[in-house]
């Protein structure tokens, strides 16, 4: 189409966005053939349009031409002359009607950025500008388009307009006065920090000040409910544009600061906080001369805040607060001596000091703790170090060792909270002393030598260490926590203490952990103490380590000749505590290494006590001062120790890291650690001492009408399954740590031990981690190892939890020896078909078979494709459907194999999971007791609390596999619950109930109409244990629903059955009946469902109650009508629900009752809200 066509085509009236944009396409391609000659044949065809008398009409035309001589700068298609025309064309119409002034604004924008745009195109246009605009007289887009044609300026052509000097300043200042809209004012501060910052404002720097302050404080806050409705622009974002204004130049400090001072005194916190916002960043800029005439007016006008403040100050504004004063002492004293006058405010200084220390006179009051935090706001200023740092630093720790002094006599109340106070406040100095001693950014820092002299240090070590935690008189738990704070504060500070004192103060900090028998003083150790590992590491481990392992049960002597194991004179709550400690502090790099090895003879010993006990018990030996202590249960508690270390190690690193396992390099734990403690459990648990070291020569002869397999056989401690169940949690840690290969070659090694018996290889592994003990020991080969055998002893099928938990933790690819699925061959299934026949089994082993099972199948799900086919299948129709019917636990246990199976399946959201799942489902409505317990053991495949399958376990999983499953299990109860009837529905609701109690918060996306009215169903259930899964879901649901709506159709059903759970001895077992049957733990469980029937009645009033109140005229009439709905239901059973708590009030549990208090509570108030 012809030029012409397509421009009358574009002013036509009629034309509509889409076509007007074509145009502009068609018209620009054409342009772009010949610039010069086209963009002329355009002006020309476009020429009526630009003179037409009509204001739409030239407005369309000079649009028309704006845009495409932005496609012409675009492309840099455009001539220096045809600039200096387009330029005196677009100036000229700014001085026409508002419809074309804003095309010639665009035009000129786009002109700018032109290479050819020069010097006297941008005086032009400025001159233009302050001549024919005025900002007031146009709208809010249209004043936008000025200001971002000013930002272009600034941006090309900067110093054209710094030459233009008070001309631009002036005009610049009459052309933006009185804007308003949040959206110009983001651009115009934009522009006012450029000019501010990089300009000469000579005379019209007030002029400048005029139209900048007058928007401080900022009050704009987008409408509620509609933060998009001024272009997404946020009153910080405004606040931060004018702070940067103010603070671009110490021209404004003198005309600033007076009125900072009297927008501080406004009420509010908001004016307060954009003043101290405004102070920390500007007062470096106005500098030290000026700041330092209004210093005394500030510091006056902050104390006030921090001791008189008229409204609790958030922790915000604190922040805020601790910066304003910081800022202003580093400004009026700065620390670099080439900045700091010679002549500064010393008077100043003085007198802040004199108002601090007067508060800190009353240290036990209220007003002397934010006295205390000003000091440490001080320190930490970066001021001057020898006019404000020290002084503050000797008058403030000089106060309070004088007035400690003054309390040296007596042991009242008021002696007791003064002495206390004063700790806690030299605790927060000394926190701040070693921010600013460690602070290596300053230009003079602050060493310790310059505030602590030797005859000061000594004062403050006797205090601490002497009159109070040494001091046996001194026995009041608050100050003895607060004088361990402040010593590890204290301790903290750098080169404060030689390395001797250093030790000694970790010795007595770790002698009070072993004396201590105060909670509140364990805990403050324990946290304390795992500061100091931080800090003093070394000194941790040659001091506290040592003492607190030599604290442990002494379970190492055993003399042949004696007749009982050693009776350590330690109750298990006191080892506990030890053991805790070294669980927190032993984390460290420095204190791992020195940690195993001590723990690992401390766990060999313990083992052999266990071991020597067993044998005592076996021959009837008098054992009865033995009772005290447990061999067994210490070495469980030591395992957890060495358990809890490495997995917290192991989280450490990952953390800081942050990548999965599988990709990094580097290990918390080095392949020698982990390959050497593994070898160190299998000797410990594998290579006990000879039967000839613990038996006295008296009772050879019994020996030898013994067989001592047998004995090893009943008195290992593999018996105790605790171990091994410890053990294999352990060594499923230190597989993951190992990579590819090492953890190629260490599989091998453990196939070898468990299908071959040699277990020497897996032993000798112990000797890469050092030992105290030099006594190696070996597997007695009389006995072998065959825990892979189906008819293995107990001891040695109770060691497949090691097996297992390492198969497990491997990584995909891992070639394991001998590694086949199958029905007949897997040793999972030579299990099941070894206790079918002999009806025997072993739970750990079984455990271990199944974990193992289901990590095999998830990880070789697309090998072995005729177990998965036909294998199972044939399985399926000979032990689930069929053969086994009159087995029940045969058949039981097939359906768990099957149930770990699927799960290793659908994790990796394999189809055949989903098939098999089906099958199981099936088989829901053959029995009722027999479908509520596959039910349950449903939960299995969605279990997240079991880690089997899981990323640390480098296990396949897809993403949602886990909610899909869920998804699907949920409705498939629904559906088969509303196709059946009678008993039967009970097993779809047991399952039901079990499943969402376990997936908790998975369920948000589900149907809630059709699975509220189930969970009331279940409360109905006599089984203790299906109501309580129905009311942990029923609270999930209820304290997670935002709208208030999930159980709106059902709250009198629900309180009639809440009322029914909640009061005791109804519903279930009492403690009478428990006291009847001391098996059953029903009471315990009936106590669980009061407490949560209880805590589900606390949550319905404060959910209508919120409804009603928080809904507002944007809120559709429906949802507050049903709001006040809910709340009259809830009126209606309010004098029910009160009658019924009243016998809430009286249960025997503690818990109960106080939950029944508050609930008491939330109903009283209902009809207040």
């Amino acid at each position: 189409m012809h030029p012409d066509e397509l421009v009358s085509r574009y002013l036509q009236p009629s034309a509509t966005a889409d076509q007007s944009q074509a145009i502009i396409q068609e018209l620009s391609q054409w342009l772009h053939q010949e610039p010069q000659k086209n963009l002329l044949l355009l002006i020309q065809a476009g020429h009526l349009g630009l003179t037409s008398e009509s204001d739409p009409t030239r407005a369309s035309a000079n649009r028309l031409l704006s845009e495409l001589v932005a496609t012409l700068i675009h492309s840099n298609s455009i001539s220096k002359h045809q600039v200096n025309l387009l330029v005196d064309f677009f100036v000229e119409k700014l001085g026409d009607g508002p419809l074309i002034v804003v095309e010639a604004l665009a035009g000129l924008r786009s002109l700018s950025r032109a290479e050819s745009f020069s010097t006297e195109h941008a005086t032009k246009c400025c001159d233009a500008l302050f001549q024919n605009l005025s900002i007031r007289d146009l709208d809010q887009p249209k004043r936008l388009t000025v200001l971002m044609l000013m930002d272009n300026l600034l941006a090309y052509h900067r110093e054209t307009l710094k030459n233009m000097g008070s001309h631009f300043l002036s005009g610049y200042c009459a052309l933006v006065e009185g804007e308003k809209d949040p959206r110009n004012l983001v651009v115009a501060f934009r522009l006012a920090k450029v000019i501010l910052t990089e300009f000469d404002l000579g005379d019209q720097a007030e002029s400048l000040f005029d139209i900048t302050f007058c928007y401080f404080p900022i009050t704009f806050r987008p409408p509620p409910g509609n933060p998009d409705a001024y272009g997404g622009i946020t009153a910080e974002e405004l606040t931060q544009g004018l702070i940067d204004c103010l603070s671009a130049t110490p021209q404004f400090g003198i005309l600033v600061l007076p009125l900072l001072l009297e927008k501080f005194q406004a009420p509010g916190l908001a004016p307060k906080a954009q003043v101290l916002q405004t102070v920390i960043q500007a007062f470096p800029v106005y500098g030290q001369v000026a700041v330092a005439e209004f210093a005394s007016l500030f510091w006056e006008s902050f104390l006030v805040e921090i001791f008189q403040p008229n409204t609790s100050p958030s922790q915000d504004c604190l922040r805020l607060l601790e910066q304003g004063c910081q800022t202003l002492f580093s400004t009026v004293f700065p620390s670099d001596p080439e900045v700091a006058s010679p002549s500064g405010p010393i008077d100043f200084i003085k007198q802040a000091l004199e108002v601090i220390m007067k508060e800190l006179h009353s240290p036990e009051k209220s007003r002397a703790v934010p006295a205390t935090r000003l000091v440490a706001w001080i320190i930490e200023s970066h001021a001057n170090l020898t006019d404000v740092i020290l002084p503050t630093i000797h008058t403030s720790m000089g106060t309070l060792l004088h007035l400690w002094k003054g309390t040296s006599s007596g042991n009242g109340d008021d002696i007791l909270l003064k002495r206390t106070s004063i700790l806690g406040h030299l605790s927060t100095i000394f926190g701040s002393i070693s921010v600013a001693t460690t602070n290596k950014n300053t230009p003079v820092h602050l060493s310790t030598s310059q505030w602590l002299t030797s005859s000061t240090r000594h004062e403050i070590l006797t205090i601490l260490i002497k009159e109070v935690l040494e001091n046996e008189i001194c026995i009041d738990p608050f100050l003895r926590v607060a004088a361990l704070r402040t010593l590890v504060k204290f301790v903290g500070i750098p080169d404060t203490l030689e390395m001797q004192e250093a030790r000694d103060v970790i010795g007595t900090i770790t002698r009070l952990l072993v004396s201590s028998n105060n909670n509140e003083i364990t805990n403050a150790v324990l946290e304390n103490l795992s500061t100091l590992a931080d800090t003093h590491p070394a000194d941790v481990a040659s001091v506290t380590l040592p003492a607190l392992f030599s604290q442990l049960p002494a379970t190492n002597s055993c003399p042949p000749e004696g007749l009982s194991t050693p009776t350590p004179d330690m109750t298990s709550a006191e080892y506990i505590t030890i053991l805790s400690g070294l669980a927190t502090l032993c984390d460290r790099a420095t204190l791992f290494e020195p940690f195993l090895v001590r723990l690992l003879d401390a766990l060999q010993s313990s083992c052999d006590a266990a071991f020597q006990s067993s044998v005592n018990d076996f021959l009837g030996r008098d054992n009865a001062g033995n009772q005290k202590f447990d061999a067994h249960k210490y070495s469980h508690h030591l395992l957890l120790c060495l358990h809890t270390v490495i997995q917290s190690k192991i989280d450490s690193f990952n953390v800081i890291h942050k990548s999965p396992a599988s990709e990094m390099e580097e290990q918390a734990i080095t392949a020698t650690q982990a390959r050497g403690i593994i070898g160190r459990l299998f000797e410990i648990l594998l290579c006990e001492r000879q039967l000839s070291e613990i038996a006295p020569t008296s009772e050879s002869e019994l020996f030898s009408d013994i067989n001592p397999n047998v004995v090893r056989e009943r008195c290992t401690v593999r018996n105790d399954k605790r171990l091994v169940i410890d053990a294999g949690r352990i060594v499923n840690s230190l597989i993951g740590q190992l990579d590819f290969q090492q953890q190629q070659d260490f599989i091998v090694k453990l196939y070898q031990c468990y299908n071959s018996g040699n277990v020497s290889e897996i032993i000798e592994e112990s000797r890469h981690l050092p030992s105290a003990s030099s006594n190696a020991r070996s597997f007695n080969n009389e006995a072998r190892f065959s825990p892979m055998s189906v008819d293995a002893p107990d001891p040695d099928k109770n060691m497949l939890a090691l097996y297992s938990e390492a198969l497990v933790a491997i990584r995909p690819g891992i070639n394991v020896p001998g590694e086949f699925l199958s029905c007949s061959d897997f040793f999972t299934f030579k299990y099941y078909h070894h206790i079918s026949q002999t009806g025997s089994s072993n739970l750990v082993a079984l455990q271990a078979s199944l974990r193992l099972l289901c990590s095999t199948v998830n990880r070789r799900a697309e090998d072995f494709e005729e177990f998965f086919g036909e294998q199972l299948d044939e399985f399926w129709n000979s032990h689930i459907e069929h053969g086994g019917v009159y087995q029940t636990r045969s058949r039981k246990l097939a359906i768990e194999m099957w149930v770990w199976i699927v799960k290793g399946l659908v994790v990796r959201s394999d189809p055949r999971g989903y098939k098999m799942l089906d099958r199981i489902c099936g088989l829901l409505k053959e029995d009722v007791q027999l479908g509520g317990w596959i039910a349950q053991r449903l939960a299995v495949v969605v279990d997240q609390k079991d880690e089997t399958l899981s990323p640390k376990n480098f296990a396949v999983i897809k993403f949602l596999s886990m909610q899909r499953a869920c998804h699907y299990l949920i409705g498939r109860f629904v559906q088969d619950y509303t196709e059946s009837d009678g008993d039967s529905r009970s097993v779809y609701l047991v399952g039901l109930s079990n499943l969402l109690a376990r997936v908790g918060s998975t369920v948000c996306s589900l149907q809630h109409d059709k699975i509220v009215p189930l969970l009331l169903e279940a409360l109905k259930l006599s089984d203790l244990n299906v109501k309580l899964d129905s009311l942990v879901t029923i609270h999930d649901l209820i304290d997670n629903d935002k709208r208030g709506t999930v159980f709106e159709n059902h709250l009198s059903s629900l309180v009639s059955a809440l009322l029914l759970s909640c009061t005791f001895g109804r519903g279930g077992t009492n403690e009478e009946d428990k006291a009847k049957t001391p098996n059953s733990s029903a009471g315990v469980t009936s106590a669980s469902v009061r407490l949560f029937a209880l805590k589900i009645l606390s949550l319905l009033p404060s959910k209508a109650g919120h409804r009603s109140n928080s809904s507002t005229d944007l809120s559709p009439a429906p949802t507050l009508q049903a709001s006040n709905v809910a709340k009259g239901i809830l009126l209606g059973q309010r004098s029910k629900v009160l009658i019924a708590l009243s016998t809430a009030l009286d249960d025997p549990k503690r818990d109960v009752r106080k939950i029944a208090v508050d609930c008491r509570a939330h109903w009283f108030s209902l009809n207040l809200t």
